[in-house]
């Protein structure tokens, strides 16, 4: 399963904590592969996380920024 983000939406696919594959399809647009990644960090520390869940310790992604 892959999707796209987009890249000013606050969520795991766009934090910088979120350890699923992605890359950037634009300047503002987040492609990522698979439904769910390990959080290293954030409020999920430790656990699979969906890209589009949520936290209060959201981070942005460095390259999107």
């Amino acid at each position: 399963m892959s999707g796209v983000i987009n890249g000013n939406q606050k969520c795991c696919g766009t934090c910088e904590y979120w350890t699923g594959t992605r890359k950037l399809n634009n300047v503002s647009e987040v492609k990522y592969e698979g439904p769910s990644a390990k959080c290293i960090g954030g409020g999920g520390n430790n656990t699979h996380v969906d890209a589009y869940g949520n936290c209060n310790q959201y981070k942005k992604w460095s390259k999107l920024q």
